[in-house]
């Protein structure tokens, strides 16, 4: 009975201190299932070890409780729907881009990922990954009305396809959704591209509250220099003034013999290359841009340097490696350069002037947007007869756009320029993609470039 007794009155005596020490000092406040005994405290214990002892219980009890509230959270599904537009170029259309496309979809399915063909289980808990391709019609039997015209109907096929997909598939999930848009341009649907940009808002709600992020945009084969003195065989001005004029409201704009406006000076292929507010700011919202380049001469219609916008008197740096080891298996990618972006230039209105040519400029300007350029010989994907001549160098440094310009040129072989058709398999007809099958290993690459980006981004 003494034993019992002593046992009552220690556990009174516990149940005591241990409610002083919650109200006094605010320190602990047992949970269920936590022993509190340990609160025992004879004389022989000093004030500074019980301090250290009640400080040690208050980190505990907060660790406690922090953990509670996590429990109780419910994490929020954030789904992710990524939009890639394909975009043709001059007299193609929307099955041009076909064997991209393929590469795409094809791709993200091994990856996991839900394609424009997939069910969406809008019952799933899990959150869904989505990268749907549109190839544009827009501009299907229309590209010979020029730049503006092609690219303000691309922007508005754009933004309403973004807008019924979402309508269609989003009605009750779009605010747990990250929508992403990258394009892909080829040739003059680069330029339309870069265009449409202007017209199409970007980081900021459209219909409805839709938000699009901008993701990777990227040209094959685009002349974004213009073709004025970037023709396959050098042309004397008075005849590219005529060809620009025999080749309509676009051709004018190629050959850059047209003006942006009536009060303007400045043709719109300088304009779109120069202008900061409505050109170069919306290309700078992107997270990768990549330009892919036909090297060695293989490309009649666009040439290396306007189609990589390298310049002979620009010393803009660029990274070069050249038959990068990294990736042997892609004996078709001779060099890939990288340029870093430069705010200061973008921004740089006098810079135009201050440089000795307008080709200059649009080229320093587009380099500091910060780029990869992809340099790709399709010699040997090209059905027709080669001529080899001595080896090309291997090398890996840092060069100056003007340093490019001869070395992306020169080849070791003589081939028949049909590189523009080949290096996207080009696929607008059915003659045209068996003569350009073997291009196809050009455009999974890039194809995979993308998805592994897309899929990679944090957000």
């Amino acid at each position: 009975m003494q034993l019992l007794s002593k046992s009552i009155i220690t556990g009174t005596i516990t149940l005591v201190l241990t409610q002083f020490i919650s109200r006094t000092r605010g320190a602990f406040v047992p949970h269920r299932g936590v022993r509190t005994t340990a609160l025992l405290v004879n004389n022989s214990v000093d004030t500074h070890q019980q301090r250290n002892f009640q400080s040690t219980q208050l980190q505990f009890s907060t660790q406690n409780l922090e953990m509670s509230n996590d429990i109780t959270k419910i994490p929020v599904k954030k789904s992710c729907c990524h939009y890639i537009f394909l975009v043709h170029g001059w007299l193609g259309n929307s099955q041009e881009m076909g064997s991209l496309e393929k590469s795409i979809n094809n791709y993200a399915k091994n990856k996991q990922v839900l394609t424009k063909e997939s069910h969406i289980d809008k019952d799933n808990e899990h959150p869904i990954q989505r990268i749907i391709t549109h190839s544009a019609t827009s501009n299907d039997s229309r590209t010979t009305d020029g730049i503006q015209n092609g690219g303000s109907r691309l922007a508005k096929e754009v933004q309403d396809f973004i807008v019924n997909d979402v309508k269609k598939n989003y009605s009750d999930d779009k605010e747990n959704t990250h929508f992403t848009i990258s394009f892909v341009g080829n040739s003059l649907g680069g330029l339309y591209a870069r265009y449409a940009l202007s017209e199409i808002k970007l980081d900021q709600p459209l219909e409805d509250g839709i938000t699009i992020h901008p993701q990777v945009f990227a040209t094959t084969a685009t002349p974004h220099l213009g073709v004025a003195s970037h023709t396959f065989l050098p042309l004397p001005k008075t005849l590219e003034y005529v060809i620009g004029h025999t080749l309509l409201s676009t051709g004018k704009d190629l050959f850059r013999v047209d003006k942006a406006s009536e009060d303007c000076t400045d043709d719109l292929i300088f304009k779109m290359g120069t202008d900061y507010l409505n050109f170069l700011g919306p290309l700078s919202k992107f997270k990768k841009r990549i330009a892919y380049a036909n090297a060695f001469s293989t490309d009649f219609q666009v040439p290396t340097a306007t189609a990589a916008f390298l310049s002979t008197k620009s010393t803009y740096p660029h990274l070069v490696k050249i038959n990068d080891s990294e990736h042997s298996d892609l004996s078709f990618v001779v060099a890939r350069a990288t340029t870093d972006p430069n705010k200061d230039v973008l921004v740089e209105e006098d810079l135009n002037n201050q440089l000795p040519s307008k080709e200059h400029a649009m080229s320093v300007k587009l380099d500091a947007l910060g780029w990869e350029k992809i340099f790709v010989d399709v010699r040997d994907f090209i059905p027709l007869p080669t001529l080899s001549l001595p080896k090309f160098v291997r090398q890996n440094s840092r060069m100056r756009s003007k340093d490019l310009v001869g070395l992306m040129t020169k080849s070791d072989k003589l081939s028949i320029p049909v590189g523009h058709q080949v290096m996207v398999a080009n696929s607008k007809n059915d003659s045209y993609s068996r003569f350009t099958a073997k291009g196809q290993p050009v455009m999974d690459y890039l194809g995979k470039c993308i998805v592994d980006h897309l899929l990679q981004d944090k957000q």
